[in-house]
């Protein structure tokens, strides 16, 4: 018999700095506040306690468990460590689900299939699809609007708009596509354009309470250039051709990061030698360049170049340093003292416990319990 209460374990590298556990804690105890019907555990891969294994093992038979990987990237931790961990649950007597990593991946376009629909509007006679539970519908000519209920929407031509409820919103124009997901459960979401002049906008507001209860909208329009896209709201953001980027993430490292008056954003990670690690990362700052329309270098506290005193280098005028960063620790500092020398203007605190990253870890776990309560 499944325990009733579902178990959130978040996984987090861990540190010799006392100030990455304390800060690992508190967003353990914010997510906990946010959803009081679970039961919300902190564990760390090394040097802090408790280990995975040992909560995992502590619990009782029986019990539903979704792992969280408090990591920003799938680098060698996300693919190897966390998931050698859920191998290692499966002599247990429980039902232990990984979730992703809290940063971009190309999943996160799709992974409300089964949840919201996914339509297309295309410039010739409008087509589209659905997944999941919910419906879709496409227009096509010189107005191009159609509506979907309780899923997505899509337009093509020469103005081409559409809406949806709950769902996600694509839109065309000349020769290129564009396409959003929204997650009204999840509160996250991508939207995303390719080929030619065409651009995907999609903007939506989501709830997740309980079940996952939301609502969304998505206009799509024909304009821009470069097969790029962007999403405007707090839910929902994506880049083309380049995964998802969750909305929550760029509110998160915004609302750490005093923009007004600055000409340009250097984005700070700590750094990784795994290549597509670090291509999420340029997600993430092409998607906060078009959220903040400013100038947005990717730099890193070790392995790759640029440092962030390199790259504040790069950009002229008034320039700050956003935080891709979970936690304190001496990467962090490292990547602030780069900052600062270089002659940035301010530097933004780690994600933390922020509204926004509870937020996210919420949509990780309820993405992965499509088959169960998510309120359980």
């Amino acid at each position: 018999m499944r325990s009733a209460r579902l178990t959130v374990l978040l996984v987090a590298h861990g540190s010799r700095d006392p100030r990455a556990a304390a800060s690992t804690e508190a967003l353990a105890r914010a997510v906990g506040r946010a959803r009081p019907q679970w039961n919300v555990r902190a564990s760390y891969l090394d040097h802090a306690g408790p280990r995975p294994l040992d909560v995992l093992a502590a619990l009782p038979a029986g019990s539903r468990v979704v792992v969280v990987p408090l990591l920003l990237t799938a680098a060698y931790h996300g693919r190897v460590d966390v998931p050698a961990v859920v191998a290692a649950a499966a002599a247990l007597p429980i039902h232990v689900t990984l979730a992703d990593v809290l940063g971009p991946t190309p999943a996160d376009k799709y992974e409300m299939s089964g949840i919201g629909g996914a339509a297309a509007g295309s410039s010739a006679s409008g087509a589209a699809t659905s997944a999941g539970v919910s419906s879709a519908a496409a227009g096509s000519g010189a107005s191009g609007a159609s509506a979907g209920v309780s899923s997505a929407a899509a337009g093509s031509g020469a103005s081409g708009a559409g809406a949806g409820v709950s769902g996600l919103a694509a839109g065309s124009g000349g020769s290129g596509a564009g396409a959003g997901v929204f997650s009204a459960a999840a509160d996250f979401g991508a939207a995303a354009g390719s080929n030619g002049v065409g651009v995907g906008v999609g903007v939506g507001v989501g709830v997740g309470a309980g079940t996952g209860v939301g609502t969304g909208t998505g206009v799509g329009t024909g304009t821009g250039v470069g097969g790029a896209g962007a999403a405007v709201g707090s839910e929902a953001f994506g880049v083309a051709g380049r995964g998802g980027v969750p909305g929550a993430l760029l509110d998160g490292l915004i609302g750490r990061l005093p923009t007004g008056g600055l000409d340009g954003v250097v984005l700070a990670a700590a750094g990784t030698r795994d290549a597509a690690a670090r291509e999420t990362i340029m997600w993430v700052a092409d998607a906060l360049s078009a959220r903040l329309s400013l100038p947005c270098a990717v730099a890193y506290a070790s392995g790759a170049l640029p440092r962030p005193g390199g790259a504040v280098g790069l950009l002229r005028g008034r320039v700050g340093m956003a935080a891709y960063f979970l936690a304190p620790g001496h990467l962090y500092d490292l990547a602030v003292r780069s900052a600062l020398d270089a002659g940035a203007v301010t530097v933004a605190a780690p994600l933390g416990d922020a509204p926004d990253l509870v937020r996210l870890v919420i949509a990780r776990v309820v993405l992965t319990q499509s088959h169960y309560p998510v309120a359980a």
